[in-house]
Formats: structure tokens, sequence, C-alpha cells
């Protein structure tokens, strides 16, 4: 679409420079048509530039949230009227598909996935059915990647905990950002991050990646806890660059647990509390493709 438009543009000052003398009202129509030519322009590369994303989802360790991270920063920015595309670590067995009961919802079928649509087709959350096998070479996984980037402004891969894998680690590399999602967990935090040194995965993508501390709230943050985090994550970052990038609040746990008997994404069923997600937002800063 946006070459298109630019070959428009192209051919449309061609013509602008052998236009005849026109009258004054063909030189208003004119010049109105210019105007929301120009607009159009602009908005079409501001678009194409800003919302061409692709984020990499994960749990450092099992069981923090990750899969809530991500599925429901999927449904806000498609609630922004961005088109957003959910995928899952296609070799490992979906959550989702089991989360959002895809059997009762009938999802469309293509290849090996299904595809289910959500915010008036806004997003398309991709699951792979459970009797299905994947395996994937480095270059089956780029076109898997590329052929669902291309299809929306905003690309999110949910990887759970299962992150450390040769198809994770190609992955990786092809994302703009990665997120790692903890919780306040410390003592858990700290047997991750002592029991090893940094896998490759880890230390290749140093440089995209944030850290999201998932059910947070005012108590945990007056005890200084995020410090002792940073310092702790340091033993994995010599340069010591790793901070908490945002913070997502303790959820309401009978709202959360309704959403989750209804096989619902959270804001799907409460679509007026995105508001713990703002922070996230200002974590999109990838590279502009």
């Amino acid at each position: 679409m946006f070459q298109h438009l630019q070959k428009f543009v192209t051919t449309f000052r061609e013509l602008e420079k052998k236009e005849p003398l026109r009258s004054q009202e063909e030189e208003e129509q004119w010049k109105q048509l210019k105007e929301k030519l120009s607009a159009a322009e602009v908005h079409a590369v501001v678009e194409h530039q800003q919302y061409m994303k692709s984020i990499a989802v994960a749990s450092l360790y099992p069981r923090v949230g990750a899969s809530f991270i991500a599925s429901n920063f999927a449904f806000y920015e498609a609630a922004r009227s961005i088109r957003t595309t959910l995928c899952e670590n296609p070799i490992e067995q979906s959550y989702f598909y089991f989360a959002l009961d895809c059997e009762r919802r009938k999802p469309v079928s293509r290849n090996n996935e299904k595809i289910m649509w959500l915010m008036n087709q806004s997003l398309q959350i991709k699951v792979t059915p459970p009797y299905e096998s994947q395996v994937y070479s480095q270059a089956e996984a780029m076109n898997w990647f590329f052929t669902n980037q291309k299809h929306c402004s905003f690309f999110i891969l949910d990887f759970s905990s299962h992150w450390r894998g040769e198809l994770a680690s190609w992955l990786f590399e092809m994302v703009d950002q990665i997120w790692f999602v903890i919780d306040p967990d410390f003592p858990r935090l700290s047997q991750t991050i002592f029991a090893e040194e940094a896998p490759e995965n880890w230390k290749k993508n140093l440089h995209k990646i944030s850290i999201i501390a998932n059910k947070w709230n005012e108590d945990v943050a007056a005890r200084g806890v995020i410090k002792r985090i940073e310092g702790t994550l340091s033993q994995w970052d010599e340069q010591n660059k790793l901070k908490v990038g945002a913070s997502v609040p303790r959820i309401d746990a009978n709202k959360l647990s309704r959403a989750q008997l209804a096989a619902r994404i959270f804001l799907e069923m409460y679509p007026d509390e995105g508001e713990f997600l703002d922070q996230l937002s200002h974590l999109e800063k990838g590279r502009v493709l």
C-alpha cells in the first residue's frame, strides 16, 4: 500500500507540472485536492514508520504472567485501531487455545493454525492446535515470522517461559524488542540468575531487553525491591544497563477469575480498565522499519 501511494504521488506531481491554465473555481478545487493528498501522504508515512513493530514477551521464570501481559497489551493496541497480531512460540503447546476456549469459539482454520479475530478484526490471535506438531528450520522460522509480520502493524509474540530454545533464539534476533516479565518473588529471581550464567539467547539480545515488573503494588515499591532486582540482574549484565522499564499492578483477583472462567482476555471482559498498560505503551521505541 505504501509503495502504491508513493507511485501515485509521483504521477500526481508529474501531471501537476503539465496541467494547463485553470479558472479560479478550478484552481480552488485543485488546491483543495492537493491539500487532501498531502495530508494522506503524511499520515501514511507516519503510520508506516510508527507502527511496524514486533515485540517478544517472555517470562524470566515460569508463571509470572507473560501471557497475561502479551494478550492484554495486544488487545490494548487493537483497541486503538492498530492492526495487531498475537502469536505464541509455534513449537510449544498453545496456552491460548485452551485459555480462550477455541473449540467453543470456533476460530478460522488456516494451514496448521487457528485464527481468532477480536476487536472488529483489529486483533488476530493465532494458536497452534494441540494435535499439530511443528518442526522449524531457521529458514522456515524466518518465513513464519515475516509472513505474520507483514499483515499487521504490531506483531506480538508470547514465548511464556519457553524462550531458551533454538527457535526462540532465531526469532529473538528478528524482533524489535524483548520484554522479560518478572514478579515480586525476589528469591525466585535470585535463584534463576545465580543458578547459571546468562544464556546466549540473553547475551546476544541484551540491547533489546526491557524488564516488566508484574503483580506490583505500592508496598513492594516502598521496600526498595526494584533496586535489589536491578542489582541481581547485573549478574547477567556486566554493564549494569538493565532497568525495570515498567510495572503492572496486581489485578483484582475476583475480576481476573471471572475473565478466566469466561475464557476471555481480561480487557476483553473489562475494556475500561486498560490504564494499567499505559506504562507499556511508552516502551514502544523499537527501531523504525
